[in-house]
């Protein structure tokens, strides 16, 4: 269970401690305050771990400084939607923002090689209008004898030339947690002339040693590579780890999957689960087209399918590309046939900015669709039958809630009988009465007329409670 508070509350506020201190009260459960920094609003969440499933949501719903309570669908607590009432609030960084609702291009060296090599891609990202680049220092190969990048060597010409260039975020993977402390003192002696974004790749998905180090710290935000050869739920349970360690600032990054049905490509690509992850999660996705396809082979059409890829991911929501250029691929040390080279690197800038347009359009067209199918009638009678109607499904909803608030009262009155407590209980009554009056406040309803309401129903659960309890059911009275 999450309990979300209002966009005021810090965690430090009074507002916070009431409601750890409502949920320490219930069994077993342990509470954990988050507060996330995001792009379009600051979040104070309380945690509530443990058996949740008893606990009454209507315990902290008339609460002081809380939104609304969220019952957890997921076992990913931190980056699940859970079914949409978790808000994605995305984050900033280093002047730029990663939302649902943003699109960034991240283009550059699988593994950086040499100072030419960086110097010549960053001027050419420049000159394209891209700010947001990968560089590979710490680069895990599958054969050990393979280059595997510079390591901690390039790293502060790597920062200095980003920011002679104007590169805002490096994203660059590491492997080891001795390689964010690198990462660090580089860039600080650098004058913080960029910034990074950790990334964890495809295979240490599951390294969850490392997950924890790079959810642990909050200097750098985290891209996460879906693992190649597990589910994508084991992929977002593993995710978790970094958000459960403290890092809320993660993009969650498609890959392809390690599968022959995928050749001639090198993985099966999986950009169709780029509207399932945004879904399913409050996080960003990012789609990989190089790692995807694993060369660069012109379609009929002229397009290549490194093109082609990338807009199946763009066209249905991705947040950000990350795809591999080099100056001459044909010298690459690392991952040269899935390259672009230089002279492509605006043809593909430009494509990507005309999908991203289109889908922009595509979630306009059906934003206006959805409005046209709620459009109320506005000849009066079929105005007139259709509010009866409304109000009619309303009523039976009340009497089933009703009926249903019914059978409960008769539950707690056997369980405080089987542990010897008087059935009635007047301070319970009392604070029934004090949060439906808040609850009235907030939403703007006559206080009389709320506790009018709740008078017929105590009364009547009294009843219901008592050894003679009444057989007939309480008289509602309504009219449309």
């Amino acid at each position: 269970m999450i309990i979300v508070m209002k966009p005021t509350i810090r965690p430090s506020d009074e507002e916070v401690a009431t409601v750890a201190a409502v949920a320490t009260r219930q069994p077993s459960i342990k509470v954990e305050v988050r507060h996330i920094e995001g792009a379009t609003r600051s979040l104070t969440e309380i945690y509530l771990l443990g058996e949740t499933a008893p606990v009454r949501a209507e315990l902290f719903e008339g609460l002081p400084g809380v939104e609304r309570v969220v019952r957890i669908r997921e076992r990913y607590r931190a980056i699940g939607r859970h079914e949409g009432r978790a808000e994605a609030v995305g984050f900033d960084y280093n002047g730029l923002q990663f939302t649902q609702d943003t699109f960034h291009i991240f283009a550059g060296l699988c593994a950086v090689d040499n100072r030419a090599n960086i110097e010549a891609t960053f001027k050419a990202l420049q000159s394209v209008g891209i700010h947001t680049t990968r560089a590979g220092a710490y680069k895990p190969r599958t054969s050990p004898y393979d280059f595997q990048g510079e390591g901690s060597a390039c790293l502060p010409y790597v920062f200095e030339l980003a920011g002679k260039y104007g590169v805002r975020v490096v994203a660059m993977e590491v492997t080891a947690s001795q390689h964010i402390d690198e990462i660090r003192t580089a860039l600080k002696a650098s004058g913080n002339a960029t910034g990074v974004m950790l990334q964890i790749g495809t295979r240490n998905a599951q390294n969850f040693e490392l997950l924890k180090a790079v959810g642990s710290q909050n200097d750098f935000p985290v891209l996460f590579k879906r693992g190649m050869g597990i589910t994508l739920e084991e992929s977002l349970n593993a995710c978790e780890y970094v958000a459960a360690s403290g890092n809320h600032r993660i993009i969650f990054g498609l890959r392809g999957m390690k599968t022959n049905l995928g050749d001639p490509h090198r993985n099966f690509v999986d950009f169709s689960h780029v509207p399932v992850v945004r879904r399913m999660t409050r996080l960003p996705v990012c789609v990989d087209p190089s790692h995807s396809v694993g060369k660069k082979a012109d379609g009929s059409d002229g397009l290549s399918d490194i093109h082609h890829v990338s807009a199946q991911g763009v066209v249905a929501g991705a947040n950000m590309v990350l795809v591999d250029v080099h100056p001459h691929p044909a010298l690459a040390l690392c991952d040269g046939p899935q390259a672009l080279s230089l002279e492509e690197l605006q043809h593909f800038a430009e494509d990507l900015r005309m999908v991203r347009e289109t889908y922009v359009r595509r979630v306009e067209l059906a934003s206006k669709a959805k409005a046209r199918q709620r459009i109320v009638p506005t000849e009066p009678n079929e105005v007139l039958q259709l509010a009866r109607a409304s109000i009619d499904n309303l009523d039976r909803r009340l009497i089933t809630l009703l009926q249903h608030r019914g059978e409960l009262m008769k539950t707690v009155a056997a369980a405080k009988v089987q542990v010897g407590k008087p059935v009635r209980d007047v301070a319970r009554e009392e604070a029934i009465f004090e949060s439906r009056r808040l609850w009235a406040k907030e939403l703007g309803l006559d206080r009389a007329f709320v506790d009018g309401i709740f008078e017929a129903i105590v009364e009547y659960s009294r009843g219901l409670q008592s050894t003679d309890a009444p057989t007939a059911e309480p008289t509602l009275t309504s009219a449309g």
